[in-house]
């Protein structure tokens, strides 16, 4: 019996199927993970060195907010994020918060939150 051409076009569909699917979980998911995992170093590296620098205590993890418009952040406080770029995580603990810039892994400014009655 000879295949038709519609089979063959099932077969090859198929195998075009298959061979993307094994691109994507042998290619494509694992670099995704490398990059978490990338990521999530440079943020423990983070924590450590503000530890190391302001004495913040490792049980007290904080909210992390990267910059991107400077511009209003200097106008709301220009002390603060003076040096401030682009791309520089603010770390917000209970007490401070502190700039850091993660390309240098480095500690621009820290600030005491002040407490309003």
């Amino acid at each position: 019996m000879k295949p038709s051409l519609r089979q063959g076009y099932l077969l090859i569909i198929f195998c075009l199927f298959i061979v993307g699917f094994f691109y994507v979980r042998f290619r494509v998911l694992p670099d995704q993970q490398s990059q978490q995992q990338q990521r999530e170093q440079l943020y423990q590296q983070a924590l450590e060195r503000v530890a190391a620098f302001a004495g913040t205590k490792e049980d007290d993890r904080p909210a992390r907010t990267i910059v991107d418009d400077v511009a209003t952040l200097k106008a709301a406080n220009p002390e603060f994020y003076a040096e401030a770029r682009s791309g520089d995580w603010v770390l917000r603990y209970q007490k401070i918060v502190v700039l850091y810039r993660s390309q240098t892994n480095e500690v621009i400014k820290i600030q005491e939150i002040k407490e309003t009655p």
